[in-house]
This record gives structure tokens, sequence and C-alpha cells, in this order.
């Protein structure tokens, strides 16, 4: 979408008659004057006192966004707010004109915050893997009757709200060697980035090998792009990701079964990691998934 074209929206002054009111797309949603949305830009055109403009909403890599802008005589505030906990935030600034004409407009710069999740199926006592990094034991034949049941369609559509993927090389072998097997390759067409300095084999355009600084990565490539990223294993990867500070959430897929010894979902913790109870859900299969908000 074009940043810098301007359109008109038209709404009426406190006479009655029709004013002319500029204002911006970018990259969110714009709302003129007479609280009127327009889904998909992002600059919001300030019109003088009095002027409120509620909330909209617009598609952001799919991420739904509500951005509430207050317009007073001194000065024009922003709260930026998402249904889902995206959220996105816009550096609000007077271009042109006396506040309050019809020549001034309110630029806003938007920034995407991202979500970082880690996510792991584990046995109940807490490893992802067997030391040879076999995980046959997810497939389980529990039932337990007072469980949800996780559809297809419900697992579809909640993928989609993914944006892209971070993991170890181990897991990702595991993926090729699912894939082999013919069950397919587990994360779509989503961007998918490997953390590792050896040579791997690279099967699909969607994955990218990456060696550098974690921190670097999360913040500087994924952030300004992808509004929820995954972390997905393994072990090591995801204890680096919570002892930067990266994560925002951890979801913990409780398998019912002890296997006693393997790789444990986190590693190299040097440090306590303070978490906040979201929410628990327990499946059909006996599967018990928790979600914690990291305390910051």
């Amino acid at each position: 979408m074009p940043g810098s074209r301007l359109q008109e929206a038209s709404s009426r002054n406190h006479s009655g008659s029709i004013v002319r009111r500029p204002w911006s797309i970018c990259c969110v949603c714009a709302i003129s004057a007479d609280h009127s949305t327009v889904h998909g830009a992002g600059l919001v055109g300030c019109t003088g006192r009095g002027a409120r403009a509620d909330l909209c909403t617009g598609a952001v890599a799919n991420a739904t966004v509500g951005i509430s802008v207050v317009c007073d005589r001194m000065a024009c505030r922003r709260i930026a707010t998402s249904a889902e906990g995206r959220l996105h935030s816009a550096d609000l600034l007077h271009r042109s004109g006396t506040h309050g004409s019809s020549g001034s407009r309110l630029l806003a710069k938007v920034r995407l915050i991202s979500r970082v999740t880690i996510h792991m199926a584990a046995s109940l006592d807490g490893f992802i893997a067997r030391r040879d990094g076999g995980v046959d034991w997810l497939e389980t034949s529990d039932k337990f009757e007072g469980g949800d049941t996780m559809a297809p369609e419900f697992v579809e559509e909640f993928l989609k709200t993914i944006s892209c993927y971070v993991m170890g090389s181990r897991t990702y072998e595991t993926a090729l060697a699912f894939e082999a097997k013919g069950f397919g390759w587990s994360y779509g067409d989503k961007p998918t980035f490997v953390l590792t300095t050896r040579e791997l084999p690279r099967t699909r355009d969607t994955v990218e090998f990456y060696s550098g600084d974690l921190t670097w990565l999360v913040n500087e490539r994924l952030k300004p792009v992808f509004p929820s990223i995954w972390f997905v294993g393994g072990g090591a990867v995801s204890g680096e990701c919570l002892r930067l500070g990266l994560a925002d959430d951890v979801r913990y897929s409780i398998m019912p079964i002890l296997i006693g010894d393997g790789i444990s979902f986190f590693e190299g913790l040097d440090k306590d990691i303070a978490l906040h109870l979201v929410e628990v859900k327990a499946y059909d299969s006996g599967m018990v998934a928790l979600r914690h908000e990291v305390r910051k």
C-alpha cells in the first residue's frame, strides 16, 4: 500500500457545512474526521478540537489491529490495541497548517510490535525428545472423556495465525525425517528460520539458515515483519530465547507419558523466569495445554 498518497475525507464543521479534510494512507488503518474507517491504511487525519477517531480495524500480516486516537486542542495522543494481544503503536507528528485547520494533518509512523512464543510438546517429566532425538512417544493411546476435541479445521485456522517459525538444527532434522516418511512438512509455507552452524539440506525456499546473534535475528529481522513468531525447539534454543528475554509466551503441551530421560524442554537457563498462567485446556487425547505469559 502506498505510504504517501493523500485522499480526502469529508466531515461537517460546527456550522453544518461540508469541509474537505485530508488524510494519508500508510500501512495499518485510516480514520477520517467523521469517524468513518478505511481498512488497511495507517495514517489518521487530525481535524481539530473535538475530533475523535475511535476504533478501527485493519489487517497487517494476519494481525487484527485497533487504533484509537483522541485529538484535543493541545496535543494528539494515541492508544494502540489489538483484540488478540498483537499490538501496534504509532508515533504521531503534526505536519503543516494550524491545529484544527483543514490543512493540518496528523502523520502516524507505525511500528509493528510482535509476540514471540515458545511452544513444545513434552512428556510429563519435562522432556521434548529422547537422548537420540526420538519422539515416538508423542503418539499415546490415552483417552480423556472430559477433554476437548482438537478438530482439524480448528488446527488449520490456528496455524494461520502463526507468521514464522524458528527452530534448532535437530528439530529441523526431525521435521525432515517425518517428511521423508510421508508425514508431510509440519510448517506449511511459513518462513522457517533454522539456527545452525552446520551444513544442512535445504528442501524448500521458505527455509533459511542462520548462525548469528539470536537477539539481532528476533529484534531486527523478524519483529519488524512478523507479528507472531514461534520458537518450536529444541531445548537449547528455547532456553536461550528465555535467557535473552526474547519470549513473550510459553505454550507447553504436556503429553500423558513419562519417559525418564531425554532432552529437556529448557536448557541453559541461568536464572529464574517468572511466568503468569493464562490458559489451561485438556484434550480428549489426554494432552494438557498450558499457556503462560513471561513476566517482564
